[in-house]
């Protein structure tokens, strides 16, 4: 029976933690940064074991986000995330949100229409809020058509902090 870990680790915006298995390994979750450590606590479910170093695979996955945090953009393909829990117009979304550029944004409809669906920009937001991977799939990077942040897990000021980070000044207008 597969084992779940968890690792807590610093990066330059707090503590963010990654969820992964073992038999298969395979990343399962990654959570956004906190100022706090103890913040992640009631996150982290009681089955799952902590690792103070887990092995060479997820620890790309770790360096990518703390490198993110540094300004730089990430360096993972869309294929090595685990989504076999997501539809598969969940997929289609996640992989949309995956290929928006380091430093660009795009507005629900614009994904929504990227992946054949014009109205489903309710759903694209939907999809959005159950993202396992932020950071790795930039949801971030997805904002209202009015240029407005929209929502966002780790809440607006992260979510602005994070676009600044990859020099978006707010006030630009959305990229197609």
């Amino acid at each position: 029976m597969p084992k779940t870990f968890h690792h807590i680790f610093p990066t330059a915006y707090g503590y963010c933690a990654v969820f992964f298995q073992d038999q298969p390994l395979r990343l399962m979750e990654t959570l956004l940064p906190v100022s706090d450590k103890k913040l992640l606590t009631p996150r982290i479910p009681t089955h799952s074991r902590e690792t103070q170093t887990p092995g060479s695979e997820i620890l790309a996955f770790v360096n990518a986000i703390r490198d993110y945090f540094l300004g730089n953009p990430l360096k993972i393909s869309f294929e090595e995330l685990d989504l076999a829990p997501c539809t598969l117009l969940q997929k289609k979304v996640l992989q949309a949100v995956f290929e928006i550029p380091f430093g660009e944004t795009r507005s629900y409809g614009n994904i929504a229409k990227s992946i054949g669906n014009p109205g489903a920009a309710r759903f694209v937001g939907t999809t959005m809020a159950k993202n396992p991977f932020p950071i790795l799939i930039p949801c971030h990077r997805v904002i209202k058509s009015d240029g407005t942040l929209g929502q966002f897990g780790g809440g607006s000021e992260l979510k602005a902090k994070m676009l600044q980070l990859e020099g978006r000044p707010l006030s630009d207008p959305i990229t197609t």
